[in-house]
């Protein structure tokens, strides 16, 4: 099985992506890390392959088309470099030890071997069957458990949001996803037209495709901490998880920082 970690890398005017670079320079990997930039980059010793600027998709009306873009890129490289699985980095992600990313997939394989999509789980709905309330409160269960409360990211009510299609996903930043997924759910390769984020595009698929059986195939994980405007978790909190070795790998890590545990 081939597995490895992707991620497109903005230029430097965009958010800190030269310290993501060093931090990802500051800790050994065991399995292929995949990158590609817009920017010629002299930073670190992964190599970086070119790709085209996700600003060619700013006029589009969509809003996530430029992340969108970006993600696109970066799938193309696990497709690319046959990759089974792979493991989406952003550039306000952080890593904390080595070989990061080998305790990552083995959390993953270890908690359902046939899983597609694994990562900080995100559902809309969650209530809305028997089984899927069961399955969430059993996950709701372990992240209070845990002490990590980036098992469960949120859960929002159906009357908070009415009219939106129910869905569970791996939120999409430290995301595991099962490389096969990107063609039927991507095919016509027109994500930046679309209205939904990509992760989203994924959960709107696999709940179309499972139902209420989706976490058959969706794996809650405590050695990442993705998160969405902050709602499961502060920023403090996640550089301690990753300091402390709760976790392997943090999101949204908007400020010039990088963990120096070596």
């Amino acid at each position: 099985m081939k597995l490895g970690s992707v991620c497109y890398i903005p230029p430097p005017s965009h958010g800190h992506p030269a310290l993501f670079l060093e931090n990802l320079n500051q800790f050994r990997h065991k399995y292929p890390v995949l990158l590609c930039s817009d920017h010629t980059w002299k930073v670190g010793s992964i190599p970086i392959s070119s790709c085209p600027s996700p600003e060619c998709v700013r006029m589009s009306k969509v809003p996530a088309a430029i992340p969108n873009y970006a993600f696109l890129s970066s799938a193309r490289l696990a497709q690319a470099e046959g990759l089974d699985y792979f493991f989406v980095l952003q550039d306000d992600c952080r890593v904390g030890e080595d070989d990061w990313d080998d305790r990552i997939f083995t959390e993953f394989f270890e908690k359902n071997k046939n899983g597609l999509n694994g990562g900080t789980i995100m559902s809309w709905y969650p209530e809305w069957t028997p089984r899927f309330r069961a399955m969430w409160g059993k996950h709701l269960s372990i992240q209070r458990r845990s002490g990590h409360p980036g098992v469960i990211v949120m859960g929002e009510p159906e009357n908070k949001y009415p009219g939106r299609a129910r869905r569970s996903y791996a939120n999409g930043a430290l995301s595991i996803i099962r490389t096969e997924l990107i063609q039927p759910i991507f095919s016509r390769d027109d994500l930046y037209r679309r209205g939904s984020a990509w992760d989203d595009e994924i959960g709107l698929y696999l709940t179309a495709q499972y139902g209420d059986e989706i976490y058959d195939v969706l794996v809650p994980m405590a050695s990442v901490m993705s998160d969405c405007y902050d709602h499961g978790s502060t920023l403090d909190q996640r550089k301690q998880w990753l300091l402390e070795h709760k976790a392997a790998a943090i999101h949204q890590v908007g400020e010039r920082w990088i963990p120096n545990l070596k």
